[in-house]
């Protein structure tokens, strides 16, 4: 007896979720990332490039959409596409808000895309992205 896979339903919403980035966590991922833009922690600088202050990495909002899609995909899924377009910048120390749908599910391809998108404190959306997952058939006996 093959099990069956939990697949989420198109229209189905991501429990949505706020995280605040901090300083230290722009520092972290500036190294895990190799992006030691200035303007990613040193507010004075940030200053003199036009914003209010240190803003958030593009990457690191995408990471956040990228965990939001994985935790609402099939067990044993891996990314096949991710790509992210932004449309505003995100303050440290300012909530986003990630949000997200399922936009498509084909199982004979074994793929779920997810439609993402970031806002920031003011309800604006800051990121859009799209993720497309796939997984391994239970009756191919793989595992990737």
């Amino acid at each position: 007896m093959i099990a069956t896979l939990a697949l989420p339903e198109v229209g189905f919403r991501l429990t949505p979720r706020v995280v605040v980035p901090t300083t230290t966590d722009l520092v972290k991922f500036a190294a895990a990332s190799s992006d030691y833009n200035l303007i990613h922690y040193d507010h004075e600088y940030a200053k003199t490039r036009g914003f209010s202050g240190v803003i958030v990495h593009g990457f690191f909002k995408a990471a956040f959409l990228a965990e939001l899609a994985r935790a609402h995909a099939p067990h044993g899924s891996w990314f096949r596409s991710l790509k992210a377009t932004y449309l505003g910048v995100d303050k440290v120390g300012r909530p986003i808000t990630l949000e997200g749908s399922v936009t498509e599910v084909d199982q004979e391809a074994h793929n779920v895309t997810f439609d993402l998108s970031t806002k920031n404190a003011e309800g604006q959306q800051t990121t859009s992205c799209q993720a497309v997952v796939s997984w391994t058939p239970a009756e191919s006996g793989g595992e990737r």
